[in-house]
């Protein structure tokens, strides 16, 4: 398994869409300082899984996402990907390639994906377990926490190396194990106390039942005399109801007579009013015409001002105009003479530069070939140079090795002695511990059979609360869908009421004469409204009336023919839309003689007072029969038959038929619609408001229930927790001898495989013959080393004297193309400065002939309106005569209208003494209805009968037949509930319940035995994987310690380092210890080491873990910063040695790292500060390389790489790429590639 590549959205300075593809070898990552390049090692460590918002450098997980710069706005959320390829066998999937996606928003909600597929982080947690890839593995390797692995505590340093040796998977099923295992033990505890519970309450039920027979006895004896005495005082109650409604109905016809003559002056009244009204319209209508023809004059007047005055202003921009163009004609001159004197020096700078190009090609060139000659030295001499390191390091190796094979033969002896006493020691204890086993089972056994009936009389009480659980959802189902119903009713009748307030039916003329009939310049009071909400039709007859009026339906009523002549005139002036309009004062015409069967449709259709006699005249021929077979044989000219269900015939011949879906944009039928919804919500609210009194009742039930439950369980948890202290002994003694038999398992199999170890003699002969042969090689190398050294420096003196040269070349070539470029910059100026006169120069002639079109324009306006105004101040004189005579025939008509109100009062004074009398007595009548409500809703809810099974219980059988005193009845009544109460809480169901707790006591009793073979199978579990954790943890930490060894010693050049475990006795848990001697040095503690020493032996050690369990890849983020040229050196050589086993992604500023990459990715930032990726690929070019030269000896060369392979933002990205290639030669195209 290999990484294909890394997609970035969103995520930190990585605006865009960016993608890094990564092939194998080592692929280096540079670009300056804060260009986003670890931004690239936090993105992996993030979409990995990372949960710390301090180890990416900020504060919260939204910092992830893109903030935005002055030049960009922010993101919304940041997304990364990981893909990996080659998958099957590393993680076991069937997948060829894996994508792993990490998504966080600006809310905080994040989101993880597996190949597009929502999950958890946990999967991608244990997708990558023992692989060595992950938020703290070794795969991940950064400057500043690259020596954590050596300043962690010794237990926190064991993850690393429990990663490499495969156990993670293991410990966390054994975890897993742990956590069922405590889930386990408790349930068991539980379990035990609620069997111990089941049996007392077995016990109890036996006293129960007697109990219970008492009290059914007394009961059934309060019943019979508590339903006699309450049926008697029902009846005596019901006689004083009936003669108090008869008096109420007595004066009910006597206010009703009192309301009818009040009603009769208000209609009088309500006359008077109305012509008030129509009065006071005028009054307002004059007012408003006054108002309107002042204002109008005003306006007129105040128009011939304003012309005049800009007639003056337009005068004036006309001056300035003319100034502006003769000075803009002056500058545009002298511009053009400055253009033509620019372009033709212009033309001689630009062959001076050409001559100045040329000299510098020819010299760059032959630079570049004294260049090659010394890189091939150099090559020649890092060969030799890296074959002596071989050497030196394959010496000290093999010297560790002949070491480490004396401790360990020592150390082995050391552990068989200490297994075998600690054998023989376990074996006494496990003794000890079964003969402790036997005494605890026995005591058990005897508590277990005393808590074995408990159970029976909460489960009963359970299932009663269940039974009234699901009585009450039943209700509140009902009820939710009668709400249900009830507000799809509401928005239904708020729909229609909406759309005919807002006369949605009527076309844009209708609606204007309804609305507003002031603005077509007719009186409001001519304008009686539209046909269809004047009138009402009984339900029956309702589709009938729909279908003789549907062509009317959308009519509007006037008052007369003179005000429906002059509407259709301004309508058709205005070339308004289509309109009906009907007279409501033309004469009525009688009508046809009524036929057998047939029903007067205007005898059952109701309308205002107004519209009446236009009804009688619309409905005065028309006739509702039955069906279309009651037909009279003729039918007059001028009838129409119509059926209830909208079949209609006329007489002269036409047949009709109005069906239901005609009426949806008929207003009309939706107001018959909303009067017929309106009936069916009130059945509804009634319906829900029953089922709410029985939910209360239900609720009241439960609470008393739930009471006697909670009773019952404190009881039976009291006793469920004697017998579970007893069982946490009897596991307590279990989990000791276990453990004790887990460790003879595990010494025993330690003591087995200590037998097998030990080392060969024959192999430290020949690693002794091995170390003189280097030694003698490394003497040859030094003496070719110092021969081409001195080759080297003759080549670099030469070199200095060239770049001097090209220096001074290149120096020429910029002073002339700075002189082009000056030249350049001051042509454009001018030219924008004459195309910006010349179009200023067209716009002010334009604006001046403007000018003066308008002046003409105005002056035509002010005498027109200077003839208007003597006409308009004759107008407005007539209209206020008017005014005046309105307002002496309202006085009139108010003395009238004070008289009728005078009576009125008069009548309302009556009614109200009648109706202090009616409510006196309707008081009494409430009282008498409450007390018969209490009695019977008492007795109804006591002993859950109805009304009528109340009157049709027989009476009581007396002692010696005689019927006793009330008095004595009430006594024994009160004596036997007395009774009842001090008895207490009593279980009738007693028999049921002892049946159903056995049953229940039987199942928990095998609950149990699941219980503990479960617990059992757990702790089997646990000790297998403990002993196979031990057994890949020992035997890889012995590996990677001797890798540890070697590895230091070949980075350090000799000292030496190895791994200790703190507590040999517990593998599993014990922490690991590290010690580090370098060359020379004699440290008590590694916290001495300097920083480059740290960092290398904390590579070391990483790379000895590598070597055990190499992971895909390893990312290295800026981890040879700490180090010298020396130390690079040997770092770059490792990285080499495991190019077959990984790939490596490095993040660096050293120039011998990148050199060494075999594809190069440079990060920039530019103005928008957003980081961008540019790539180069380099080809296969095996060379040896020579340590750098110290700063001070380095020679002077205009191209020399800086410490980063990229350049500040000043230099362009190409170049700096160029630069780098010093290093290693390239292959084709070095354009950069914009995969990112």
């Amino acid at each position: 398994m290999h990484l294909k590549n890394l997609e970035l959205i969103g995520f930190k300075s990585f605006a865009d869409r960016t993608v890094l593809e990564f092939g194998e070898g080592i692929t280096a990552i540079v670009g300056p300082n804060g260009c986003g390049k670890s931004n690239i090692s936090d993105a992996i460590r993030w979409v990995l899984g990372e949960q710390s918002a301090r180890l990416l450098r900020g504060s919260k997980m939204e910092d992830c996402i893109f903030s935005g710069t002055d030049a960009r706005k922010p993101l919304n959320l940041a997304e990364v990907s990981l893909t990996f390829t080659d998958c099957e066998k590393t993680l076991g999937t069937e997948y060829h390639e894996i994508t792993v996606t990490r998504r966080v928003f600006h809310t905080g909600e994040g989101q993880y994906f597996i190949n597009k597929t929502p999950c958890r982080l946990k999967d991608i947690q244990r997708l990558f377990m023992d692989t060595g890839i992950g938020t703290n593995s070794y795969s991940l390797m950064e400057q500043g926490r690259i020596d954590l692995i050596l300043r962690a505590r010794p237990d926190d340093r064991r993850e690393v190396f429990e990663e490499a040796s495969g156990i993670t998977k293991f410990k966390t099923d054994k975890r897993e194990a742990l956590r069922k295992l405590e889930q386990t033990e408790n349930n068991l505890l539980r379990l035990a106390d609620i069997i111990k519970e089941v049996k007392r309450q077995i016990i109890s039920l036996q006293r129960q039942a007697g109990k219970a027979a008492r009290y059914r006895t007394m009961f059934d004896e309060l019943r019979r005399l508590d339903i006699f005495l309450s049926r008697e005082k029902l009846q005596c109650i019901a006689g004083e109801l009936q003669a108090m409604d008869t008096t109420l109905a007595t004066l009910n016809v006597t206010i009703e007579t009192l309301q009818q003559d009040i009603q009769r002056h208000e209609q009088q009244g309500e006359t008077l009013r109305d012509g008030l009204s129509d009065i006071e319209r005028e009054i307002a209508g004059q007012r408003q015409a006054d108002m309107e023809m002042q204002a109008l004059l005003e306006r007129t007047r105040q128009e011939v001002e304003n012309n005049r005055r800009r007639i003056r202003e337009l005068e004036d921009l006309i001056q300035r105009d003319t100034r502006d163009i003769a000075g803009v004609t002056h500058e545009l001159d002298n511009d053009r003479r400055a253009l033509a004197q620019s372009q033709v020096r212009l033309k001689e700078v630009g062959t001076q530069l050409k001559t100045a190009e040329a000299d510098l090609l020819t010299k760059s060139q032959k630079n570049a070939q004294h260049e090659q000659a010394m890189d091939q030295t150099k090559q020649d001499i890092q060969k030799m140079l890296d074959e002596r390191l071989e050497l030196d390091d394959r010496h000290a190796k093999l010297q560790n090795e002949l070491h480490q094979m004396e401790n360990e033969d020592r150390h082995i002896v050391s552990r068989r002695e200490r297994c075998a006493a600690e054998q023989a020691n376990l074996k006494l204890v496990l003794k000890n511990h079964d003969k402790r086993m036997g005494e605890s089972v026995q005591t058990l056994k005897a508590l277990t059979d005393a808590v074995t009936h408990a159970d029976q009389d909460l489960q009963t009480l359970l299932a009663d609360r269940e039974h009234l659980a699901a009585d009450s959802k039943d209700r509140e189902n009902r009820r939710s869908e009668n709400q249900s119903q009830a507000a799809a009713l509401t928005a239904q009748i708020a729909l229609l009421t909406k759309s005919l307030a807002e006369k949605d039916e009527f076309s844009e003329s209708v609606k204007q004469v309804l609305n507003d009939p002031a603005a077509l310049g007719v009186d409001r009071a001519c304008v009686l409204g539209a046909l269809a909400d004047q009138i009402t039709a009984e339900p029956d007859y309702a589709q009938a009336l729909e279908a003789v009026l549907r062509m009317w339906l959308d009519a509007v009523v006037v008052t007369d023919v003179a005000c429906a002549r002059d509407l259709i005139q301004r309508l058709a002036a205005e070339a308004q839309g289509s309109i009906c309009l009907l007279a409501a004062s033309v004469p009525e015409v009688a009508p046809t003689s009524q036929s057998v069967g047939a029903v007067a449709l205007v005898e059952h259709v109701t309308a205002a007072e107004a519209v009446r006699p236009l009804l009688r005249r619309l409905l005065s021929q028309v006739w509702v029969i039955d069906s279309l077979e009651a037909l009279p044989p003729v039918i007059p000219p001028n009838a129409v038959y119509v059926t209830r269900q909208g079949a209609l015939v006329r007489g002269n011949g036409a047949c009709e038929l109005y069906h239901g879906d005609a009426r949806i944009r008929n207003p009309l039928a939706q107001r018959h619609q909303v009067a017929a919804f309106q009936e069916t919500l009130s059945g509804l609210h009634a319906a829900a408001d029953i089922l709410t009194g029985e939910l209360e009742a239900i609720a009241l039930r439960q609470t008393a229930q739930d009471e006697a439950i909670q009773l019952s369980r404190v009881a039976l948890e009291e006793k469920r927790q004697a017998l579970a202290r007893r069982e946490g002994e009897q596991e307590m003694v279990v989990r000791q001898t276990n453990q004790v038999r887990d460790n003879l398992e595990t010494v025993t199999y330690e003591l087995h495989e200590l037998e097998k170890q030990g080392s060969s003699p024959e192999r430290k002969s020949a690693m002794i013959v091995e170390m003189d042969q280097a030694r003698a090689r490394r003497g040859e190398i030094k003496l070719m080393v110092e021969t081409r050294n001195r080759d080297l420096t003759a080549l670099e003196h030469d070199h200095k004297q060239m770049l001097n040269l090209l220096l001074a070349a290149n120096v020429r070539a910029a002073q002339h193309r700075q002189a082009v470029e000056h030249l350049v910059s001051q042509h454009q100026p001018l030219s924008d400065r004459i195309a910006q006169a010349e179009a200023t120069i067209r716009e002010r002639t334009a604006r001046v002939e403007e000018y003066r079109t308008a002046i003409e324009a105005l002056k035509q306006s002010v005498t027109e309106a200077q003839q208007k105004i003597p006409d308009l101040e004759a107008t407005l004189k007539i209209q206020a005569e008017r005014l005046q005579a309105f307002q002496e025939k309202r006085e009139r008509q108010q003395a009238e209208f004070k008289i009728l109100d005078e009576q009125v009062k008069k009548r309302r004074v009556d009614i109200e003494a009648q109706r202090a009398r009616k409510n006196e007595l309707t008081v009494k009548c409430a009282e008498a209805r409450m007390k018969h409500e209490h009695i019977l809703e008492r007795v109804t809810g006591d002993y859950r009968l109805t009304a009528e099974a109340i009157r049709a219980e027989p009476e009581p059988e007396w002692s010696e037949g005689v019927r006793p005193a009330a008095e004595a009845m009430e006594s024994q009544v009160a004596e036997l509930r007395a009774k009842i109460e001090s008895m207490g809480p009593v279980n009738t169901g007693a028999i049921d319940e002892y049946k159903q707790l056995q049953e229940r006591f039987d199942f928990l009793t095998q609950q149990q035995d699941d219980l503990v073979k479960s617990k059992q199978q757990l702790m089997d579990l646990i000790r297998k994987i403990n002993q196979t954790t031990t057994e890949m943890f020992s035997k890889t930490f012995a590996q990677i310690n001797a890798n540890f060894q070697a590895m230091f010693q070949q980075l350090f050049g000799g000292g030496t380092a190895k791994l200790i475990l703190t507590d040999e006795e517990d593998i599993l848990e014990c922490g690991i210890e590290v010690y580090a001697r370098p060359p020379g040095k004699r440290l008590q503690s590694i916290s001495l080491l300097s920083g480059g020493e740290s960092t290398m032996t904390a590579v070391a050690l990483l790379f000895s873990i590598y070597m055990v369990k190499p992971s895909p890849f390893c990312l290295l983020d800026e981890l040879d910063a700490a180090l010298d040229d020396s130390n690079i050196h040997r770092f770059v050589k490792v990285l080499k040695g495991f190019l077959n086993q990984s790939q490596f992604l490095v993040i660096t500023h050293n120039r011998q790292t990148i050199s060494a990459a075999g594809t190069l990715y440079g990060v920039t930032m530019e103005a928008d500060k957003v980081s961008r990726i540019m790539s180069m690929r380099f080809k296969e070019h095996h060379h040896e390389e020579v340590p750098s030269q110290p700063a001070a000896e380095a020679p002077v060369a205009m191209a020399a790489p800086a410490a980063d392979a990229i350049q500040p933002e000043s230099v362009p990205l190409e170049e700096s790429l160029e630069t780098v290639a010093i290093e290693k030669p390239l292959t084709g195209d070095t354009s950069p590639d914009t995969t990112g």
